[in-house]
C-alpha cells in the first residue's frame, strides 16, 4: 500500500504516471505478477477474478454460468460508469439552469 496524497497532486508525478497514465485512482501493481500495473476499478476487479479466484468463489464461469457473469459485469460497469455519467449530465443541467 503506498499513501497517494491529493493535496500533494501525487497521482500526476511521474512515478505515478508510469504505474497510470490517466493520473488518477486507483491502481494496483501486483507484485506477484513482476510489478504489473491495472488501473481503473473495473479493470482491477476482473484482473483479481482472473488470476486469484481460480475456483470462482467471487465470481461466474463465463461458460457454463454466462447469465450470472453478464449480471455481474452489469452491476460492475454500473457502479464504476453509470454514477459518473449522472452526475456530469445532472452538472450539466444545473449549470445550465444557473444560466
Amino acid at each position: 500500500v503506498h499513501k497517494v496524497l491529493f493535496s500533494e497532486n501525487m497521482q500526476k508525478q511521474p512515478w505515478y504516471i508510469k504505474l497510470n497514465p490517466n493520473g488518477r485512482i486507483p491502481v494496483l501493481v501486483d507484485r506477484n505478477r513482476g510489478d504489473f500495473p491495472v488501473f481503473e476499478t473495473a479493470a482491477i476487479l476482473l484482473y483479481l477474478e482472473q488470476h486469484y479466484d481460480p475456483e470462482r468463489i467471487f465470481t461466474f464461469d463465463p461458460v457454463e454460468e454466462s447469465n450470472e457473469y453478464s449480471e455481474m459485469l452489469q452491476w460492475i460497469f454500473w457502479a464504476v460508469g453509470g454514477w459518473l455519467l449522472r452526475f456530469l449530465v445532472g452538472r450539466v443541467f444545473d449549470d445550465d439552469q444557473k444560466r
